[in-house]
């Protein structure tokens, strides 16, 4: 759901991204409550036989093997007993999780802050643009100034920065003491011009229908100065569109560079948009499935102060806004409410006070919440040796997202929950009786 919302932004990339998202995540549930659920029955069913994985004919014995795995799994309940023991057994050690995570939040805020709109092509192209600085040191940026359809003949002089086919028909026009005093006489000498020493900007001028004596569309260039940080960029470009708007031209300012600078304009406020909606969405159908109010609200703090330690993380890892982190940051929310629901289901599910209902859930699920972490951050960890700048910003932001959506999961949330958790009400254990 969050990400079928994420697709209504304007961001291409991140719509696209939230398209597909919400159809294979749609696809992945049908596939567990049909097929896999179907496959799992089935396996349970081989297992009660003890009948063997490969050949379901032959039945076998218990083995040492077994034996050893029935060791294994006392042993890691062990561990998740002794870590729930030593989380919630004394007071001390409550206060010091509560206060890591708040500095945890300070420098998440600090992080959201700091963090800002920026796009450096030198990540995306290293090879070309090292070449380019090599062979070529002007990093100026190339602008179109498109005129339309109107009378070129009523268009003396343009600004000093732009050049092109007009600045060189008029020099042309000065050099051979040429002066058209009417349109057609204008048109009939560029026509010519364009044939001889103007030929260059024959693909400049676009002439109406064929006809040689009225221009539809035509360009000249200029260059923008080198601008490094991303909201001067947008203000140049708004500033370069204004100043054509008013100077009377039929015409338009566009440069390649004008869909990055775009892009800063709005990606503040696309990604707070995006964001709130996810959480909204999040929030909604973590209330429906919990049934208590109060342990999604908990759930969803978890999450929102995750999200925030993400920027965090960012900022501490210099990694900007852009696309790429744009669309990590929306799927940071639906794997970090996975992580914290599963706990606070588990707990709910549980009956005695609230150390007692913890701790069993810790028992029962912790395990599993880490196991589904672990194996995210393995299948991202391969990335993290990449050249590729958007695979190590994907693994960076993606070892951050399982890494405080685990903590916030198996260690703030019990915390929290073992010292303000609802407590079983009477129509709880009648239900339960």
């Amino acid at each position: 759901l969050a990400f079928a919302i994420g697709s209504i932004t304007v961001l291409p990339a991140l719509s696209s991204f939230c398209k597909y998202a919400s159809i294979g995540v749609a696809l992945v549930y049908l596939l567990q409550v049909t097929l896999f659920t179907a496959i799992l029955a089935l396996d349970t069913r081989r297992q009660k036989g003890r009948r063997r994985e490969c050949c379901c004919c032959s039945v076998n014995k218990p083995s040492e093997e077994e034996k050893k795995a029935g060791k294994l799994e006392t042993f890691v309940g062990r561990v998740w007993h002794y870590y729930a023991e030593y989380l919630l057994k004394w007071n001390i050690a409550k206060v010091i999780v509560i206060f890591v995570f708040i500095v945890f939040l300070g420098i998440g805020i600090y992080g959201v802050i700091q963090t800002q709109p920026e796009f450096d092509p030198v990540f995306f192209f290293q090879v070309i643009l090292k070449v380019e600085d090599s062979f070529f040191q002007d990093d100026r940026v190339p602008i179109f100034l498109v005129t339309r359809e109107f009378d070129h003949f009523e268009m003396k002089e343009v600004e000093s920065s732009v050049t092109g086919w007009f600045i060189d028909f008029e020099g042309y026009l000065n050099r051979t003491n040429q002066a058209p005093n009417d349109t057609e006489t204008w048109h009939s000498t560029l026509s010519s011009w364009l044939l001889t020493e103007g030929a260059r900007y024959s693909n400049d001028i676009t002439f109406q229908n064929g006809s040689q004596t009225a221009i539809r569309a035509s360009r000249m260039y200029s260059r923008l100065i080198a601008l490094t940080k991303a909201l001067d960029q947008v203000d140049a470009t708004r500033s370069i569109r204004n100043t054509v708007d008013n100077s009377g031209l039929h015409a338009y300012p566009y440069s390649f560079s004008f869909l990055e600078f775009d892009q800063y304009a709005i990606i503040q406020r696309e990604i707070l948009v995006n964001l709130l909606l996810a959480l909204a969405a999040v929030f909604i159908v973590t209330v429906l499935l919990l049934g208590n109010l109060f342990v999604s609200v908990t759930v969803f703090v978890c999450v929102l102060m995750t999200l925030i330690d993400i920027f965090g993380v960012m900022w501490l890892w210099s990694i900007n806004l852009d696309v790429v982190s744009v669309i990590n940051l929306v799927l940071a929310v639906g794997i970090a409410v996975d992580y914290s629901t599963h706990i606070g289901h588990a707990y709910l599910q549980e009956s005695g006070s609230n150390d007692e209902r913890i701790y069993k859930a810790l028992v029962d699920v912790g395990g599993a919440v880490l196991n589904g972490a672990v194996s995210t951050f393995l299948a991202v960890l391969v990335l993290a040796f990449s050249k590729s700048f958007i695979f190590q910003v994907f693994f960076r932001q993606f070892f951050s997202i399982t890494l405080l959506g685990v903590l916030h999961a198996l260690v703030l949330l019990p915390v929290v929950l073992s010292l303000i958790g609802p407590k079983k009400t009477p129509s709880d254990k009648e239900q339960e009786a």
